[in-house]
């Protein structure tokens, strides 16, 4: 073995570092390995991505006007495969970022910060490799994924299957570890840490081939006998990260199935439009045959609320009647917390704002009256009188869930009633104490926003939607997409009678919903999507600023457009344009599909030098 000094590129996993790196080393250190360098007189981690003889390339060395620094250390051997960080090189280049940010987003820092030598020996992922396809229902996919394992473990492979958040990652634990509970590893960042260190270490040694359960932040484990990862829920908006650098886990798994030759399966009850469009070319396969229509046998009642005054129709007040009779379960949904979606005076049409984001406020009805921003989480004692001209004619436009609840109150004062939104349950341990105590309460009703999707597994006899038209306000395109998603859910959950509540009964979504159209939706929503210019038919790449003054933060947009004229820019401000007494500014950049970023050098480049006063956000979630 040669012992000489080496040439070692290593990825730094910390802020402030934007590009690979090179240092030296007398120390036997192999690809994979994780180091401590010094950056800024600070030892912090790194990934070994490159090695390299330095007497092969003394001459080159020696015209370098920078001289090599030493490693400090191995902190451990073997943490990352070769194959994950060619992922990981890809992903960064995708994302506009560095390959250390993107190893830091895909390994948990207890790990990093405690790291273990990892000798694997066993066999990689065969060769051959697709991607399949798996809209069906929840129960037949965890069907398929008992038979997946199974065969997999047979083959002495193992599978990873990735969930969007913490919660689903404990309850796909229970439906699929029966039998194999020695064999099945469920990793994520709500563990205690030494149960996530022990879970790691054991996952990694185990010699028996593994199911492994996790979110994306552990995609890193070192196994090289994954044959399979499953994108779970994939069409759930958790998978895009919030913050910098943007990373969306459906892209990051894709590229990582692609690097380790293994198969992937893509799977939701109701897929992504992004994904139809990619079978109806043939792009991915079915995993199993389905019908491209959702058959129900509930009653399924629209009812028109224009002119309708309070949050309960008619129809709404005979579907509660019916239940509280009968001891049925009724779950009602809405989609808005608070009392109202905003507040307006009478008299001069103001509209009460935030004082620090202009976002309206929204009334919440506690001990004391309060206006809440739901944007930046400002708060306020309500006033009575208009902030604008002093008059005294306010009133609450919308229905807010408070308000909902009142009124049914009202009407049917019997009724047991649950409330399930983020004011009536700030953790995990109050909403499953709300869902138990209504599970245990026949005749009772759950109102809920879109909390219940994250906690609720189970069905109601009756179920009735108040309202979701202020959702097809929001300037986002995915919106017909998500509330399509949202209402066909809960017709899912139905047994008897699915009810929904509208002033816009002629929007054709609620027809796709009550048909069970998939197909009919996917169609439709592809149409409106090439019309404008949207993906799949463009990649969209979202640039982002906030500044304290706007006149400033106008200046900095206009000489970043300049820069991008050749990709014809589009700059427009934030939806919420003042968030905290900062002003938002958007630029967007259209790109031909699959061009991104090896067509677009000149681009890549910008963005990647851009300071971090920008966000740039490839794949934007919604442009909002």
């Amino acid at each position: 073995m040669n012992k000489g000094p080496k040439l070692v590129k290593i990825a730094p996993i910390t802020k402030g570092v934007f590009r690979d790196l090179s240092y030296f080393s007398i120390k036997n250190i192999k690809k994979g390995d994780l180091v401590s360098v010094q950056i800024r007189k600070k030892d912090v981690p790194a990934a070994v991505i490159e090695v390299e003889e330095i007497a092969k390339i003394k001459s080159e060395l020696r015209k370098s006007p920078y001289s090599l620094k030493r490693i400090s250390g191995i902190k451990a051997t073997g943490v990352f495969t070769s194959s994950f960080l060619r992922a990981a090189q890809e992903i960064a280049e995708y994302f506009a970022t560095s390959t250390g940010i993107v190893i830091e987003k895909l390994c948990s820092q207890t790990i990093l910060d405690s790291p273990f030598e990892v000798s694997s020996k066993k066999s990689p992922a065969p060769k051959k490799r697709s991607t399949l396809i798996l809209q069906t229902s929840k129960k037949e996919r965890i069907r398929f994924y008992k038979n997946l394992i199974r065969g997999e473990f047979a083959k002495k492979q193992s599978v990873f299957l990735c969930l969007p958040s913490p919660l689903l990652v404990k309850k796909y634990e229970e439906k699929l570890k029966k039998g194999i509970e020695q064999f099945t590893f469920a990793i994520h960042n709500k563990l205690p840490k030494k149960t996530l260190r022990k879970n790691w270490k054991e996952a990694t040694k185990k010699e028996h081939p593994i199911l492994i359960i996790s979110t994306g932040s552990f995609l890193s484990l070192p196994r090289k006998d994954i044959s399979y990862f499953i994108l779970e829920k994939e069409g759930s908006p958790l998978y895009k990260s919030q913050n910098r650098p943007f990373l969306d886990t459906r892209t990051v798994i894709q590229k990582l199935a692609k690097q380790t030759k293994s198969s992937l399966v893509v799977a939701d009850e109701i897929i992504r439009t992004e994904t139809y469009n990619k079978k109806i070319q043939n792009k991915i396969l079915s995993a199993v045959s389905t019908s491209q229509k959702i058959t129900s046998n509930v009653e399924q009642v629209l009812v028109n609320t224009r002119g309708q005054k309070n949050p309960l129709s008619p129809e709404l007040k005979q579907m509660l009647e019916s239940a509280y009779k009968k001891s049925e379960r009724t779950v009602l949904f809405i989609n808005r917390r608070g009392h109202g979606s905003s507040t307006i005076c009478n008299d001069c049409g103001h509209i009460v704002a935030c004082a620090q984001c202009d976002t309206p406020m929204v009334l919440h009805k506690e001990l004391e009256n309060i206006f809440a921003c739901h944007k930046c989480l400002f708060k306020t004692p309500a006033r009575s009188a208009c902030p604008h001209c002093n008059g005294w004619n306010l009133r609450t436009l919308g229905w807010g869930i408070q308000q909902a609840e009142e009124e049914v109150l009202k009407f049917f004062p019997e009724f047991k009633i649950f409330r399930l939104d983020s004011d009536t349950a700030k953790t995990k341990k109050q909403a499953e104490e709300i869902l138990k105590n209504y599970n245990n309460t026949p005749g009772s009703i759950l109102m809920a926003t879109e909390m219940l999707f994250s906690h609720f597994d189970g069905s109601a006899d009756r179920i009735g939607v108040i309202s979701v038209d202020g959702l097809f306000n929001m300037p986002d395109f995915r919106i017909n997409e998500k509330i399509f998603r949202l209402l066909l859910r809960l017709k899912m959950r139905t047994k008897k009678t699915f009810l929904v509540q509208t002033r816009l009964e002629e929007h054709p979504v609620f027809e796709y919903v009550f048909k069970g159209d998939l197909a009919g939706f996917y169609e439709s929503e592809l149409k409106f999507r090439k019309a404008l210019n949207y993906p799949p038919f463009k990649t969209l790449i979202k640039i982002g600023l906030k500044e304290r003054n706007k006149a400033e933060g106008q200046k900095k947009i206009k000489e970043l457009e300049k820069k991008l004229e050749p990709w014809s820019p589009v700059s427009f401000p934030a939806f919420t344009s003042k968030i905290k007494n900062l002003h938002g500014f958007y630029i967007l950049l259209r790109l031909e599909p699959d061009t991104w970023p090896h067509k677009h050098k000149e681009l890549h480049s910008i963005l990647s030098s851009l300071p971090p006063v920008w966000k740039v956000d490839v794949d934007p979630e919604s442009l909002l």
